[in-house]
Parts: C-alpha cells; sequence; structure tokens
C-alpha cells in the first residue's frame, strides 16, 4: 500500500473496463474469497494506520462486491478492538456476488450487528468507512444509496472511501451526488477518474493497495510521477541568464478535453 500523489515512479491508470479484467483475472488465479479478505483486510489496516484513536467506526456497505470488502474490513476492526456499526443498503430483489454473500455470511456469525435501514441521522462515530457503490457506476446514486451518501457527507467524522466515493464516476472523475472522502483506497488498480474533473476533491488523499496482482496488458493511461520534473531537469540543464526563447528549441503544450481547449491556447 502507497500513496499516488507521492509516488516517484510513473503509475498505471485503469478504466472501469480494464480495471474489472485486472479482478477477473485475479479472481481466476486466487483461492475463494482471498481476494476479498486481502481487499478487507488492506481497508482495515488503513483505517487503523488514519485514526489509531477511533473508538467507534460506522460502516456503510452495498449489496455487491464494494460491500463485501467492507464487511470484511469490519470483522477484523471489530477483533482489533474497535466498536463496529453496519448500515446494509440492500437492493430488493437482486442476489449479492458470491464474494460479497460470503463476507455477509462471515460478518454475521462473527456477531456483528447489521442494520438494513439507514438512521434517520448520523450516529456517533470517528471514522467513516464508504463501501457503497465502488467501481462501474453509471448512473446517478438513487435510494437508500443517495441517503445513505448525505448521511456521510454531514458527518463530521472523516471518511475513508473504499475504491473509489460513492457517486463518482471512475473513468471520469465526474459527479452528480457523491462521497467527499478524505482518503481514499484503490483497490487493485488506479483509476483515471481518482485524478481528473472532481476527482482530486472528492477522493481526498489517494492511496493505493494492488494486492498482490500484477495488471496483465498496458495500462490505458498514466499518473507522471515527481520522477518526471527530475527528468526534464536533468534534459533541459542549466540555463544561461542571457539565453531566450530562442535558445531552447519549441514547447509542446499538451491538454483540453473537447470544448476546453482555452487553457492549453493561453499556455502556448
Amino acid at each position: 500500500m502507497r500513496p499516488a500523489l507521492r509516488s516517484l515512479e510513473h503509475l498505471p491508470l485503469h478504466g472501469t473496463a480494464s480495471s474489472r479484467a485486472i479482478e477477473a483475472q485475479a479472481l481466476q488465479t486466487s483461492r475463494p474469497h482471498a481476494l476479498m479478505q486481502r481487499a478487507g483486510a488492506a481497508v482495515a489496516k488503513l483505517a487503523l494506520a488514519l485514526q489509531p484513536h477511533a473508538r467507534q467506526i460506522w460502516l456503510l456497505c452495498g449489496p455487491g462486491n464494494n460491500g463485501g470488502d467492507g464487511l470484511v474490513a469490519a470483522r477484523l476492526l471489530q477483533a482489533a478492538g474497535k466498536q463496529v456499526r453496519i448500515s446494509l443498503c440492500s437492493t430488493a430483489g437482486r442476489a449479492a456476488p458470491p464474494d460479497a454473500a460470503w463476507a455477509l455470511q462471515q460478518a454475521q456469525a462473527a456477531g456483528l450487528a447489521i442494520e438494513t435501514v439507514l438512521p434517520t441521522s448520523p450516529p456517533k462515530a470517528d471514522l467513516l468507512i464508504d463501501a457503497l457503490l465502488g467501481l462501474g457506476l453509471s448512473r446517478a446514486p438513487e435510494g437508500a444509496a443517495a441517503e445513505a451518501i448525505r448521511l456521510i457527507n454531514h458527518h463530521p467524522a472523516p471518511t475513508l472511501a473504499v475504491d473509489l466515493p460513492s457517486g463518482m464516476d471512475g473513468d471520469s472523475g465526474r459527479a452528480s451526488l457523491s462521497v467527499q472522502a478524505q482518503h481514499t483506497l484503490a483497490l487493485l488498480s488506479l483509476k483515471p477518474g481518482l485524478f481528473t474533473a472532481e476527482g482530486r476533491s472528492l477522493c481526498g488523499e489517494i492511496w493505493w493497495d494492488d494486492l498482490g496482482q500484477a495488471p496483465a496488458g498496458s495500462a490505458d493511461a498514466r499518473l507522471l510521477g515527481r520522477q518526471a520534473l527530475r527528468d526534464w531537469r536533468r534534459l533541459s540543464g542549466p540555463r544561461g541568464h542571457a539565453s531566450h526563447k530562442g535558445s531552447w528549441g519549441d514547447v509542446l503544450v499538451v491538454g483540453g478535453a473537447t470544448g476546453m481547449r482555452g487553457a492549453a491556447w493561453l499556455a502556448a
């Protein structure tokens, strides 16, 4: 596990489709439930590191594998002596994925109380863990998920988001309604949306744990590390006081999404 924005080296970014391919490959090469166990352990480890003195932790879990990661983390946090409260936002008539169903059974066997109705006001807690939606959201949150997001955002305690802040698009970083996290732990892959559009402000400090899986294939994009600045300084060399714009060749300006080319033009 490491902080993504402090990296010296360039880091690979994988969008929704390639991230799902990485997950599928990891599931094929892992023992049953092992990947979710590692993910939940990573969430619990970071939660304990960020808030070691937290006594009460509120986890909001969705019905999918993102929620399963949260349930595994809840069991481990309880074993570490924390008071754990779980709100499970399930989807009526929709079966949970096998790993998520297993995580729920394990949490119940450990004696964790799991609420299926959201509280009317934010409960007392020292840390919140957002494990509601995760990757691949294609529309604005609604129903219980939307209400859970509002409860999280009105809570004074810091929030740790699992993989992505719920409600944020992992490819673009855009969101109409999203969790405002102070920390986000990306699992398996770093998604482009963590670093674009509203992503940087919604994610807070971004952490990454690849769960011991080397992604197959090429990255969709790369996040330039601090080494890029060092390389540029080394290649550019010292500049004389009498040098001018004609002394150092050409400048390439790269930037501008559709309809947003103004900054690139101004920079040029």
